[in-house]
């Protein structure tokens, strides 16, 4: 086995929201002396081979496996340092996601949630309120089991300690820190989640999903409430204003779709992409494979 295999995968934890824990069943194991070549495989060889015109995190296949062999060092070492438990069924579930994406141009995922745990497989025993510890050579691994993280919180005297907590763990530590459950922000001026503000109520952070913070009168701007998000014709000063997402010049309109000019604002409908043309232009585009934007797994 490559002596990097041995603390290799915490790995998808960090595969930028591609692998979270679901409810889908369980994925098949892959071996840790598996592991490298499955993912190098199912990521690094299908993202040179999808025409990606170019447009991928790598230039070529080796490129792709030497970022692959190089953060395995440090996840290795990380995991050697805090005494983690390999489990393949992570690496299993980031294979069959590339496998099952094959060259699709279905849009490729910015980011997880931040209240998904990612699996993590390389996982410790630390428990919910447990004292944990982070790995000084790779910061994103740490001791806790599957489904929690290392959280420094701080009572109210000002001792603190890190503990492992489910993520976004309501009303513990720093929510800047633990993330906020979906309908909730965390208010800057507590630390802690807070419900989205519903329509007529005061805003300043954000308000309930479908609705927008609303100053209706410019005269006093310090005064927002919660309003429903505009129609297409309806007056805009700005994309959150707008139930499309989209303001291209005072009034909310649809999202350009195939063919449509998308200069200025480089936006365009899902499974489309902003692409420049020749003559200078920008004009909404077929999108590329999603593997060819979907972020590394390491």
């Amino acid at each position: 086995m490559d002596s990097r295999g041995s603390g290799v995968w915490t790995l998808i934890v960090l595969a930028v929201g591609l692998i979270g824990c679901d409810d889908e069943g369980p994925a098949a194991s892959v071996p840790l002396d598996r592991a490298l070549g499955e993912l190098r495989r199912a990521y690094c060889e299908r993202m040179l081979s999808c025409a990606c015109d170019g447009n991928t995190y790598f230039s070529d296949a080796p490129a792709c496996e030497q970022h692959l062999d190089a953060r395995l060092d440090a996840m290795g070492a990380a995991a050697t340092e805090l005494g983690l438990a390999y489990d393949g069924r992570c690496v299993g579930e980031a294979v069959s996601h590339f496998d099952d994406l094959g060259c699709d141009r279905a849009e490729a995922e910015t980011g997880a949630n931040s209240c998904t745990a990612p699996c993590k497989s390389f996982v410790g025993d630390r428990l919910v309120g447990e004292e944990c510890r982070v790995s000084q050579l790779d910061y994103s691994t740490d001791d806790c089991a599957a489904g929690l993280r290392c959280i420094r919180t701080c009572d109210d005297s000002g001792v603190c300690r890190d503990v492992c907590l489910e993520y976004c763990a309501r009303g513990e530590g720093n929510c800047f820190d633990t993330g906020c459950p979906s309908g909730e922000f965390c208010n800057f001026e507590t630390s802690r989640c807070d419900a989205l503000p519903t329509a007529g109520e005061a805003c300043s952070q954000g308000c309930a999903e479908g609705l927008f913070c609303d100053t209706p009168d410019p005269a006093m701007p310090a005064e927002r409430v919660c309003a429903a998000l505009r129609a297409n014709g309806e007056a805009c000063t700005g994309h959150g204003f707008c139930g499309s997402g989209y303001c291209p010049a005072g009034r909310c309109a649809p999202l350009p779709e195939l063919g449509d000019s998308c200069a200025g604002t480089f936006t365009c409908a899902p499974g489309l992409s902003c692409e420049s043309t020749p003559e200078g232009t920008s004009t909404c585009a077929l999108a590329g494979p999603a593997v060819c934007t979907a972020p590394p797994p390491l």
